[in-house]
């Protein structure tokens, strides 16, 4: 949450110089890119969206990304075959732009809403007795489902009139978090977080056309 603040505040103040220094007009157009860089709650990732402008005035888009996350797995044992260090989180994450400065600008500034759901299907590893006794390692089926919703601000910044380099970055709430435990003996747990706060730091390498 700290990294995330921090690259926003940068975020800000390319903001402030880039509509200083805005270059010559371009043509608004819809984009589809790729995301070399994300942050997220989920850990760190890529992906890849689309954006389509809707209405006839230029201020209002929406995109549609999917994104892959990876996160370190602390109860990773080296020692247990077809197990990994890192746990990996599929997120869909729709998000509404709204343009607060001209569409056409080289630098345009843009902020709006998005929701989130991010799923993960994994293994997990419990340990079974106690010291002096037997102690013995199982692996059980992980299972996480959240939702969230985050307000962002966007910047995008036109390298030509085919080529636009984008940082976002947004806060907001993971409203709920579904966590299920299912064991070999059919033993099955459940958990909910709700109201957790999150962040999310995105740079996007778009074509427009």
């Amino acid at each position: 949450m700290k990294n995330i603040l921090e690259i926003s505040i940068i975020l800000f103040l390319m903001i402030g110089f880039n509509q200083l220094h805005a270059k010559d007009p371009v043509k608004p157009a819809n984009q589809v890119g790729v995301y070399p860089i994300t942050v997220t709650k989920d850990g760190y990732g890529l992906g890849l969206f689309y954006e389509r402008k809707i209405g006839s005035n230029d201020k209002v888009s929406i995109v549609m990304p999917v994104r892959l996350l990876i996160k370190a797995y602390g109860s990773y044992d080296p020692s247990i075959k077809n197990t990994t260090p890192y746990r990996n989180y599929m997120e869909f994450a729709p998000a509404m732009k709204l343009y607060i400065t001209n569409r056409e600008k080289a630098t345009t500034f843009s902020v709006g809403p998005s929701l989130y759901y991010s799923y993960l299907s994994s293994e997990g590893l419990r340990v079974l007795g106690s010291y002096p006794g037997t102690i013995s390692r199982e692996l059980f089926e992980y299972k996480i489902h959240s939702f969230g919703a985050l307000g962002n601000i966007f910047l995008d910044i036109a390298v030509s009139n085919h080529f636009v380099m984008g940082l976002q970055t947004g806060f907001g709430v993971n409203y709920l978090n579904h966590v299920r435990n299912i064991f070999s003996e059919g033993v099955e747990k459940r958990r909910m977080n709700v109201f957790e706060p999150v962040g999310q730091f995105t740079m996007s390498l778009a074509y427009r056309f």
